[in-house]
């Protein structure tokens, strides 16, 4: 999110909501982020001492509430919360992996074959329904405690993602799915300071997200398809927030 629709944020917070942000979240904004915080407080009289927040003086006229964070449309939310959660990824790192629904969809697939693998033992109807129900729920439960179905790792001078894989077409795609799930799909691992590009294309043929980079050895710059296509909407969204900046910040030194 840029500078002009955070403050475009601020200004429809509540004081509530700021005095929150300026006093338990501050060390977590970015630093270009801070003055537009501090300018918004001084425009509606609010001073933040110590940790603690009071209105200087009352505004002489009434001034209708701006709309909660609940009121704002969802796109605008998760690129709020992205705004405030990248700069500590890029600090911290942070792994990415299955969606949740592909996650329960696999976990369907994996507990249909194991119930009725042994169908005639449970039995059939309703109770093999019932155990096929059960089944999946514990192994979405299991397989998100194990950590299993990683997509992409990010550190703070290093990222590493999924090949396409190139079999990701018809039928083929659920082998992908458990190819994704038991990490078997080739990895690519790539320095920050090497990332030349980082880009979309909507061919038909070849659509998808692609990273440009340079080798270490030779400084060829490489070509590569990514798979980010398998993550969360929110995850996704982050990852190309960040290699956007890595590619910015790469361009401009």
């Amino acid at each position: 999110m840029d500078l002009n629709e955070i403050k475009k944020n601020y200004e429809r917070f509540t004081d509530d909501h700021l005095i929150l942000i300026a006093t338990k979240e501050i060390e977590s904004l970015r630093e270009d982020v801070v003055p537009i915080l501090e300018t918004e407080l001084k425009k509606r009289n609010i001073c933040i001492e110590e940790g603690k927040a009071k209105i200087t003086k009352k505004r002489s006229t009434p001034k209708a509430e701006p709309p909660l964070e609940e009121d704002l449309p969802m796109e605008d939310i998760v690129s709020l919360k992205n705004s405030f959660e990248i700069p500590n990824i890029q600090v911290s790192g942070k792994k990415y992996y299955l969606s949740t629904s592909l996650l329960f969809i696999i976990s369907i697939v994996c507990s249909i074959a194991l119930t009725f693998s042994f169908k005639s033992f449970f039995g059939g109807g309703t109770k093999l329904i019932l155990l096929t129900i059960i089944v999946s729920v514990l192994l979405k439960i299991i397989f998100g405690k194990i950590g299993l179905g990683k997509l992409a790792d990010i550190y703070p001078n290093k990222f590493i993602l999924l090949k396409y894989p190139n079999s990701n077409f018809g039928i083929l795609r659920v082998l992908v799915l458990f190819g994704v799930l038991l990490g078997l799909l080739p990895k690519i691992e790539v320095n920050n300071k090497s990332l030349k590009k980082f880009y979309k294309k909507d061919e038909l043929t070849n659509k998808g997200f692609y990273i440009e980079f340079s080798n270490s050895f030779n400084g060829k710059v490489n070509t590569q398809r990514v798979f980010l296509e398998l993550l969360s909407e929110n995850d996704k969204m982050q990852i190309i927030k960040i290699l956007n900046i890595i590619t910015a910040k790469n361009t401009s030194a």
